[in-house]
């Protein structure tokens, strides 16, 4: 599918992107698509990063959703300060109505990235009548708590803008939604 404001880039166009937006960033997240498909380039651009003394004030995070094995964790683990990774339902059913797979890597992607300290906070996207039950709700969190106490968790609420076939059928998270949500996962 061609997106018109995407573009191919290599490793050094965008260290120059990078370089162009110091004055006003904190950091460098790769997000997607999905970063982890792109593996050797993340690795590549954040060795960029950390040895140039003009980036050294960055500090490189992966958005994910996390459908990626161990194995190409523990590549990107050494080049990044972290992982914010999203997690759709912990329901392996609702998981799979939402995105078309199982929810096992994912699950598995949170226990390894935490037990190395690299799970920076786990993205929640709730969608009404999905995920969003309080049964689930809490049960999510109990699921992460028991993973890592002090684990962040943040909600992403559904929104309907941009997506694709039947999604755009979802109904929106309501400002009531949210508290429910809120505490539900405190």
């Amino acid at each position: 599918m061609h997106t018109p404001r995407a573009s191919q880039m290599g490793v050094h166009e965008v260290l120059e992107q990078i370089r162009a937006a110091m004055p006003y960033i904190s950091g460098v997240t790769v997000s997607g698509g999905e970063a982890t498909v792109q593996s050797e380039f993340v690795i590549e651009l954040f060795k960029e990063i950390k040895k140039r003394a003009e980036f050294s004030t960055l500090t490189t995070f992966i958005d994910s959703n996390g459908n990626a094995p161990q194995a190409v964790w523990e590549l990107l683990a050494p080049h990044t300060d972290g992982v914010m990774l999203d997690l759709k339902a912990l329901n392996n059913e609702s998981h799979i109505a939402l995105t078309g797979s199982s929810n096992e890597v994912v699950l598995e992607s949170i226990k390894y990235l935490n037990s190395i300290d690299k799970l920076y906070e786990v993205r929640l996207l709730l969608v009404p009548g999905h995920n969003d039950s309080d049964e689930e709700l809490i049960k999510t969190a109990v699921w992460l708590k028991g993973v890592n106490p002090d684990m962040k968790i943040r909600i992403n609420a559904f929104k309907s803008h941009g997506v694709r076939a039947a999604a755009r059928e979802w109904p929106e998270v309501s400002d009531a939604d949210l508290t429910r949500y809120h505490s539900r996962l405190d």
